[in-house]
């Protein structure tokens, strides 16, 4: 089963795993790190590296960041190679919950496309 980490500010990444728990049920490998404005960028790539850590059985880690251009965007540029992980940049309730759904049977890989596809898909309702 492929891990999920949902990174961002202060208390965006525990809130979306709060909504997801009250949609979808508690879920397994699944780890929020919310980031301290206050804290150092050490402290922080350490806390992600722990939760990347904390969400791996073997079949890989998808990191989700609540923007690429921000200090989570920023901090996983800085610390994706070690830690061996695809990242999304963006996130949003109906691609966590997708992504759940068929965690189970992709790749770390299909399961990054699938993610940005739905994403998409999901702040679009309709347009002219």
């Amino acid at each position: 089963m492929i891990g999920l980490v949902v990174v961002g500010l202060d208390v965006l990444p525990e809130a979306m795993l709060i909504a997801l728990q009250c949609m979808i049920g508690k879920q397994d490998k699944v780890v929020a790190v919310p980031l301290a404005p206050s804290e150092e960028a050490d402290g922080q790539r350490q806390a992600i590296l722990k939760a990347v850590e904390l969400a791996d059985d073997g079949d890989g880690v998808l990191v989700f960041v609540d923007s690429m251009a921000s200090p989570a965007g920023y901090l996983m540029l800085s610390i994706m190679e070690q830690a061996d992980v695809d990242v999304i940049g963006g996130v949003n309730l109906p691609m966590l919950c997708k992504v759940i759904e068929l965690r189970h049977e992709s790749s770390v890989e299909d399961l990054a496309k699938l993610a940005r596809d739905e994403g998409r898909k999901a702040i679009t309702w309709r347009t002219p």
